[in-house]
């Protein structure tokens, strides 16, 4: 069964606290977003149950993708981008912040960022035009235009291998994660541009090159917000954007951790050839409030094997493995490795005795 669009404006309750908690210039509220989406929202998850409703046949037809769905998500940009607008020229103006309320407003602009790279991911997965521009724009406004690169052309055919840096490990932590899919990614995306560059006779070193235009776009924003707002809005900047990056590759640590693709044959030149993906590949997590604050990003086995199927469209894969709660509290956990394995690998071992089965 389908929700009405509507139910997806849960998720900007974030931002409004966000904005309200500043307003106020109470700057003892300086991390209720935060507050609020790592430990209220939860707390609310757990109460309000799993929401295991697939979409009937009809339901998936083409004309039930209602641009009211779509219209929810054209809203988060301007909401991120004003919020980051706004707290930019608070530091720039009130001199006596202090450092903590610095922070605040910084971690709650990444905070909101981190969802709009998720609006993004949304967005440039989709055929139309305007939707993937406005996708890689929310990416260079937080310096990570090549996440596009990567995660399409990339992630996409790696995913659950050791070829694919977006993929943790068995065992591996979060915080050996982190550099290493940071400069994995980094590196895969270039090397895909230059091969499409090369596929198509043109020079890497010029504006047909998207990581170039990438790179311009977000020193655009940094020396925007430098001349509007000065140095110390620009530290603010750099800071939202670290937090949104670290956010998205905690939510990429969770969603494949310790899956992995079966050989099927090694070619001669010593390529691997491994197994079609399938739902055994993504964890999937069905907790209801989560899914729609997060546009059913969740549901994501769904989207490995069907990638432009719209959020609202997306199923749950009960033959997934199956996170024990939603991302805000797996994001949590990861942060304690010996806890998340203890809590993860179980699970693990049940879906690959479950698999072998099959």
């Amino acid at each position: 069964m389908v929700r009405p669009a509507v139910a997806y404006c849960v998720a900007y309750i974030v931002p409004l606290v966000s904005f309200l908690s500043f307003l106020s210039k109470r700057w003892s509220t300086a991390y209720a977003a935060i507050f609020l989406a790592f430990v209220l929202i939860p707390i609310l998850d757990v109460a309000l149950g799993l929401d295991e409703e697939n979409p009937t046949k009809e339901e998936l037809s083409p004309r039930r993708e209602c641009f009211s769905y779509r219209l929810v998500i054209y809203f988060w940009p301007i909401v991120q981008w004003s919020f980051l607008l706004w707290a930019a020229n608070v530091v720039a103006k009130d001199v006596s912040l202090s450092a903590g309320s610095f922070v605040g407003l910084g971690v709650t602009a990444g905070l909101l960022a981190a969802q709009g790279i998720n609006v993004s991911h949304e967005l440039f997965h989709k055929r139309n035009r305007f939707e993937q521009m406005l996708g890689k724009c929310i990416l260079v406004s937080v310096c990570y235009g090549h996440f596009y690169i990567e995660h399409v052309y990339g992630h996409h055919k790696r995913v659950a291998t050791p070829e694919d840096p977006a993929t943790a490990r068995y065992g591996e932590s979060f915080y050996a994660f982190l550099p290493r899919t940071l400069v994995g990614s980094l590196v895969s995306a270039w090397r895909i541009e230059g091969k499409r560059l090369a596929r198509r006779g043109q020079v890497v070193w010029s504006i047909r090159n998207e990581m170039l235009r990438f790179c311009i776009g977000s020193a655009v924003w940094f020396s925007a917000i430098w001349f509007l707002y000065g140095f110390r809005a620009c530290r603010l900047f750099l800071l939202h954007s670290c937090v949104a990056i670290i956010l998205l590759e905690m939510v990429n640590y969770i969603e494949h951790y310790g899956l992995e693709r079966a050989v099927m044959e090694v070619l001669s030149s010593g390529e691997k050839v491994y197994e079609p993906v399938s739902n055994f590949h993504s964890w999937n997590s069905s907790h209801r409030l989560t899914n729609y604050v997060l546009f059913k990003l969740q549901r994501h086995a769904d989207h490995h094997t069907h990638a432009i199927r719209p959020y609202h469209l997306l199923h749950t894969t009960t033959d997934s493995p199956q996170l024990p709660a939603g991302y805000p509290t797996m994001i949590i956990l990861l942060l304690f490795p010996p806890i998340w394995r203890r809590i993860m690998h179980p699970i693990l071992e049940r879906n690959d005795a479950r698999e072998e089965l099959i």
